[in-house]
């Protein structure tokens, strides 16, 4: 990759970032003489949980599954980077070993920018520190969502929120009445995302059709009334 492309790239990446917005022309440059690229085929490891951590991702193409993974090889997924997506589990600035996996779903590349340069920013530039610190705040506020989520709401309400999410994210208006979603990730798959078992997904969405919010079939899941389902994302019943 030429320094040409290389730079474009990156600032493509970085520039919507109001942190990269704070750096001085030869900090940027600094930035990109030292961000290594990675190309990752799909289940191939970005990084590893308890490894030493080595720098900020940032997700260029494809799709990277940041997850925890139990002894006995039970997965809750955490979040999942898509392009222009910061991965923060891994900028250890001292070397802190990495707190979860990070697996691409499906092929793809990501740049990372050393912890060590990152350190060297933020003591050079305390306006570049303070946007790090608000990008580090909002990851931990999204880990205590999860948390909140997972143990005070049960799997029908968290399954509830999860299709109605993935409604609106297609560009569904939340007054709409009847939508179809495409079948295009595996029951397993969800249950990570909700820590939970595929059972307890199979047994919500069974629950879900016999109150008429929705019907399934192999490849799509038909949302009936979009006013009725948010009303099961509030339901505390077990």
């Amino acid at each position: 990759m030429s320094s040409g492309t290389r730079q474009e790239q990156l600032e493509g990446l970085l520039r919507d970032w109001q942190g990269h917005q704070r750096l001085n022309e030869s900090q940027r440059k600094a930035i990109v003489q030292s961000a290594v690229h990675r190309s990752l085929q799909k289940d191939e490891s970005l990084f590893e949980e308890g490894a030493a951590g080595k720098g900020l991702f940032i997700v260029h193409e494809g799709e990277i599954k940041i997850c925890k993974i139990s002894s006995g090889g039970r997965e809750q997924i955490l979040y999942m980077a898509r392009s222009g997506k910061f991965i923060l589990e891994a900028l250890g600035l001292r070397g802190e070993p990495c707190p979860a996996h990070a697996i691409a779903t499906r092929e793809g590349d990501a740049w990372m920018i050393p912890s060590g340069t990152m350190l060297e920013l933020a003591r050079a530039n305390p306006e570049f520190a303070i946007e790090m610190f608000e990008l580090l705040f909002n990851r931990t506020m999204r880990y205590i969502a999860l948390v909140e989520d997972v143990t005070l709401r049960n799997v029908r309400s968290r399954l509830a929120s999860f299709l109605y999410t993935r409604a609106l994210n297609q560009g569904t208006d939340a007054g709409t009445g009847e939508v179809t979603l495409v079948r295009d990730l595996t029951t397993e798959t969800v249950a990570s995302r909700l820590g939970t078992v595929r059972e307890e997904i199979s047994r919500a969405l069974s629950a879900l059709e016999t109150e008429g919010v929705i019907s399934l079939s192999r490849k799509a899941i038909v949302i009936k009334d979009m006013s009725l389902l948010e009303n099961f994302m509030y339901d505390e019943e077990d």
